[in-house]
């Protein structure tokens, strides 16, 4: 049996766990139709909100008819964008997989309120140049009208059941009469380095950057993942891991059920009612369920295992809510998108470290930096830098420059993330480089003074701290709170809450705010949230 990782002290190199790549020289359209003709009577999703069920055949079908309309009524070509502004209605996966079929490159965004802004758009559809635009929220589209005439760019918005004037209806393109036996798959000539999809990177520090991930990144996230289990998602389907969680329904005997219009309150009543297994929330997610009042009213003992991502978990919070997962275990990991890989996460059935996010993952080389480039070894901090062994890092779409400067010279991603690894190599992250500010020659870890506020202080909705210049500090913690709904809080309570719990002692300010910016992963923009804090300062 081979060893979870193993630790190269010549070299300082942590290395998970090496499993063999089944899907050398094949592209995700040529896996997926494989797997799934191969269990064609499988439910691969149930939409919960409208009780509509798709079973591999269905799907195929769907997919398929939507990519014969794509190649022959809007002339898409392999590798032109599709613009796939989409919610988790039913018929959302089928336009997806089409667009895989048709060899598209799919661009899956979510725009909402508070996520972006106008000039932001226009910026990121000038480097997508879409050829074509599938969208299901009808408010949306007039502005999205407006800026691509502003663009110059006249292509095909689809609306499903349409009815808006200049549209086109999705629904019809997604009923042919299909014989899928008579469907050629088509193959990818060179998987390693050909776009499957562009993301968006979590853009909370600076303006977002397109990131690519290729038909082999997608697959490698497969390796002896979970078959046979039915999951759900608290997250969007505008970001690279509800991307993934979306096609490995199609390549294992996976049920993946959905809603359109999800709150934490659905979301815990679905996991009842269909027996969820396998739950993907973000920490955020997570800190609302246990003080949802629906927590203690439903049965959650089906789910198995509770992943976490995007932002660490606090051990608090998730001993939390591992009171209510009787026959699961709850656990962060980490992973990052422009790699599309998980760096550490805790063993199947185990239970991380305190504090962790796991132990370093399966085909996964690790090394810890410190400001001069030298390599550290266990307990020592510094910054990640990681080289996936089954995948590589091909870049960011249309910035060589930055694309080069995120490798070392031995070809490692340089994370940004700060942390350590312990001789048992427990992965702990300390801060986003970026998060981490110099107060009175003290290290102060953003993040921590995020979490003891959500821990301590009762009413908050959000939190973020951002840095901001004193003019006898140097620089201090900015704290920004989202109170919840009809709560008056006090910013004077708060820095006391802080300073009992924080090891040092430090000069700061609270500042309320009706709604903090995120990303569409869920993620403050601490950029926009410190423009915030400027303007009441001025």
């Amino acid at each position: 049996m081979n060893p979870i990782f193993t630790y190269e002290a010549e070299t300082k190199t942590w290395k998970g766990a090496e499993v063999p790549f089944p899907f050398a020289g094949k592209g995700v359209p040529e896996v997926v139709f494989d797997a799934m003709t191969k269990y064609l009577d499988h439910v691969c999703q149930i939409s919960d909100d409208t009780g509509v069920i798709y079973t591999n055949e269905k799907m195929l079908k769907t997919a398929i008819s939507f990519a014969t309309a794509l190649k022959y009524e809007f002339r898409i070509r392999k590798g032109d964008h599709v613009l796939l502004m989409t919610e988790n209605y039913h018929y959302m996966a089928g336009t997806w997989l089409g667009c895989a079929f048709a060899q598209a490159v799919l661009c899956p965004f979510v725009f909402s309120e508070g996520t972006s802004v106008k000039d932001e758009v226009m910026n990121l559809l000038r480097q997508i140049a879409p050829k074509l635009l599938v969208m299901t929220d009808v408010t949306q589209v007039e502005s999205f009208k407006k800026i691509l005439k502003d663009l110059g760019m006249d292509i095909p918005i689809l609306m499903y059941e349409n009815k808006i004037e200049g549209c086109h209806d999705l629904k019809p393109h997604l009923e042919a009469d299909i014989d899928i036996s008579c469907f050629k798959v088509p193959r990818v000539e060179d998987p390693e380095n050909t776009t499957f999809m562009l993301t968006l990177s979590s853009g909370t520090t600076a303006q977002s950057k397109l990131t690519i991930t290729t038909h082999q990144q997608l697959l490698g996230c497969w390796l002896n993942g979970p078959i046979k289990m039915v999951g759900a998602s608290t997250l969007r389907p505008g970001w690279q891991s509800e991307g993934l969680t979306l096609f490995h329904s199609f390549i294992g005997t996976h049920t993946r059920v959905i809603r359109a219009q999800q709150d934490i309150d659905s979301f815990l009543r679905i996991v009842q009612k269909h027996k969820v297994h396998l739950a993907f929330m973000a920490p955020k997610d997570i800190y609302a369920a246990i003080r949802s009042p629906v927590i203690k009213e439903v049965d959650l003992s089906s789910l198995r295992l509770i992943s976490s991502g995007g932002n660490h978990l606090s051990d608090k919070i998730r001993m939390e809510f591992q009171k209510y997962i009787p026959k699961g275990t709850v656990n962060s990991s980490y992973g990052i998108s422009d790699l599309c890989s998980k760096i550490a996460a805790a063993p199947v059935g185990t239970i991380a470290k305190p504090g962790s996010v796991g132990k370093v993952a399966k085909n996964m080389e690790v090394r810890v930096i410190d400001d001069d480039g030298k390599r550290l070894g266990p307990g020592e901090i510094g910054e990640f830098h990681v080289k996936p062994t089954v995948t590589k890092f091909v870049g960011y779409y249309n910035n060589p420059e930055l694309t080069k400067n995120s490798i070392d010279e031995d070809g490692f991603f340089k994370t940004g993330d700060v942390g350590k690894i312990d001789e048992e190599g427990n992965v702990f992250i300390v801060d986003r480089k970026k998060y981490l500010i110099t107060y009175r020659g003290n290290w102060i870890n953003t993040s921590q003074i995020e979490k003891i506020v959500l821990e301590n202080v009762e009413g908050i909705e959000g939190v973020c701290v951002v840095d901001m210049e004193d003019a006898e500090n140097g620089i201090i913690p900015i704290i920004t709170v989202q109170p919840e709904t009809g709560v008056s809080l006090d910013a004077k309570d708060i820095i006391a809450t802080v300073h009992k719990h924080h090891e040092i002692k430090f000069e700061t300010k609270v500042f309320f705010f009706e709604s903090l910016p995120i990303t569409i992963s869920g993620k403050y923009i601490k950029y926009r949230i410190r423009e915030m804090v400027k303007q009441l300062m001025a």
